[in-house]
């Protein structure tokens, strides 16, 4: 990481400079990259809290056979290569893919859909990669809950939407900022997801760092690009942190 941040601030002759900096934040070019990773990253990080929250509680608070069929289904993918399984979805939502394929058959569609090579299919992908990184730290917060709080509040005559939001979900809040956290980072840091599924469609920081680094060989302004996309998430995780701290303070208030 020194490294890294000694060399964005280099030039090509080896001098000390800002350029590289300046060169970025005057390019909408690079702003609209900047906007694209975390528009990507919050889609994908709110699709998992969706979908993550009810698995979690399932694991958590189901019986001993359901949880352990939904923990295995969850744990599962994480033995398959990131590789395989963006190249998976490729196969699935290509032009002859599964699902265009099918939807042609059936009449529904005359024409196959655009549906790979966009955003949908960068955050479609990064979902499946990412959510069990949401739902085990969540599913362990859920299980530290005590029962007995919210059997209290039910006797008190909360319902069940009452005791969720006053009871669950806030003594759960640690699981899931910090699941939060990984899925976002991740996300807004991940190179193959967005190469395969994106393409040059969606241009993601990772990749275009990549692409500096690898192809142009400008490794000043590649290691400019990885500083200010570290620093970026640096910040989102510190201000999910704070924001979640002061829930957490609030609800045991």
């Amino acid at each position: 990481m020194a490294q890294t941040i000694s060399t964005s601030f280099s030039t090509h002759d080896g001098s000390i400079s800002l350029l590289q900096y300046v060169r970025f934040f005057s390019d909408t070019f690079y702003l609209r990259g900047t906007l694209t990773t975390f528009r990507v990253a919050t889609e994908t990080t709110v699709v998992c809290v969706v979908l993550g929250y009810p698995l979690s509680l399932l694991i958590a608070r189901g019986t001993p056979l359901q949880s352990q069929i939904l923990m295995i289904a969850t744990i599962i993918p994480l033995m398959v290569n990131v590789v395989v399984r963006a190249y998976g979805w490729t196969i699935i939502l290509g032009r002859t893919g599964i699902v265009n394929t099918s939807l042609v058959s059936a009449g529904l569609i005359d024409a196959p859909l655009r549906i790979l090579y966009n955003e949908f299919a960068v955050v479609l992908g990064s979902v499946h990669v990412f959510l069990p990184l949401l739902v085990l730290p969540l599913r362990a917060s859920i299980e530290k809950i005590d029962r007995r709080t919210e059997e209290a509040a039910r006797t008190l005559g909360a319902n069940s939407l009452q005791v969720f939001f006053r009871i669950t979900l806030p003594q759960s809040l640690p699981g899931l900022a910090a699941g939060a956290v990984m899925v976002f980072s991740l996300t807004a840091s991940s190179f193959v997801i967005p190469a395969l599924l994106g393409g040059d469609f969606v241009k993601m920081l990772g990749p275009l760092a990549e692409e500096q680094l690898l192809s142009v060989f400008d490794w000043e302004f590649g290691a400019a690009i990885a500083v200010i996309l570290t620093v970026l998430i640096g910040v989102v995780a510190g201000t999910v942190a704070f924001i979640s701290g002061k829930f957490i303070r609030i609800g045991r208030d």
